[in-house]
């Protein structure tokens, strides 16, 4: 994983720039342009120029609608909307999700009374650390295409990038790899198991890798910064105990009920333990007590006990 140095106690910590608060802070705000716009041009193979960064929060035109969030939303010189997600934990339908907020992008930034002619392309790009689809390559790129006739494709309305992290680390185990190629050198600066003499590599030969590392390590330089990182964290593993809790209970269902409630039991002391271990290193690094409260949802008194 990478190793980045925190300020806090010199203390160097593993950092996994998928992270949803650590990603939103690299790519999705205004003075992370030239980084956002080298990432989409390497994998989408445009020549886009120039960004201006959107509103995250899109919100439907009429009330009650679902709000959703996105981490990072873009207009292009060509006023193509990119929408760039990370997603750590997995969801088997991750594809409605996205076909859920492509739509609401493109009713949002047609305004009403509009010519349809000027409705903009959507390209979603989306960074998964689990495997979403059965095929070996690791970067699936979808348009709308004619289902008798595949050649003939409509690609002036969207694309949809899926790119699993899970099957790109087989490629490197494999060697299957040229640092030569900017896509290989960003996968690898996003890839939590990548190892740290590979990151050093990477960051020398690639004046925007090395700008996303420096970028990662001033966020997390910020205390405040690195408890939000610590909570996206926390948030991330709770979810992945829930579903894992989800899938044993059914595979479960139908023995004995005292045998269910001994999984469910261990399940909570793991789950306790790892948010006990979380908040001795934030107390270590001299957090206070209400913001380690906050971090692992741990009581006060329970945290001033360790």
């Amino acid at each position: 994983m990478i190793i980045i140095k925190i300020i806090i106690n010199n203390e160097e910590k593993e950092v996994n720039l998928l992270n949803d608060y650590l990603f939103t802070k690299v790519f999705g705000e205004i003075g992370c342009d030239r980084e956002t716009l080298y990432l989409t041009n390497t994998f989408t193979g445009k020549n886009f120029k120039t960004l201006r960064y959107e509103q995250n929060e899109i919100k439907g035109k009429y009330e009650g609608n679902k709000k959703s969030i996105v981490d990072v939303l873009v207009t292009m010189n060509d006023k193509t909307i990119v929408s760039i997600e990370s997603q750590i934990g997995k969801q088997k339908k991750f594809h409605k999700r996205t076909h859920h907020y492509s739509t609401k992008i493109h009713s949002i930034f047609l305004t009403i009374g509009e010519d349809y002619e000027n409705l903009p392309m959507i390209i979603m790009i989306n960074f998964l650390d689990f495997s979403f689809h059965p095929l070996e390559d690791y970067h699936l790129i979808f348009t709308q295409t004619e289902k008798t006739h595949k050649e003939y494709s409509i690609e002036d309305l969207a694309e949809t990038h899926y790119i699993e992290i899970p099957k790109f680390r087989k490629q490197v185990k494999k060697g299957n790899i040229d640092l030569n190629d900017p896509k290989i050198r960003l996968m690898l600066l996003l890839d939590k198991e990548t190892p740290q003499n590979l990151i050093e590599k990477v960051i020398k030969m690639d004046e925007y890798a090395n700008n996303i590392y420096e970028k990662a390590k001033l966020v997390l330089k910020n205390q405040k910064q690195y408890l939000a990182y610590i909570r996206a964290e926390q948030a991330e593993q709770d979810q992945k105990a829930m579903l894992k809790y989800a899938e044993e209970k059914g595979e479960e269902k139908g023995k004995e009920e005292g045998r269910i409630e001994g999984k469910e039991e261990g399940r909570i002391e793991g789950k306790e333990e790892e948010k006990i271990e979380t908040a001795k290193r934030l107390k270590d690094m001299d957090f206070s007590i209400e913001d380690v409260a906050k971090a692992t949802n741990l009581t006060i008194e329970i945290i001033k006990t360790l």
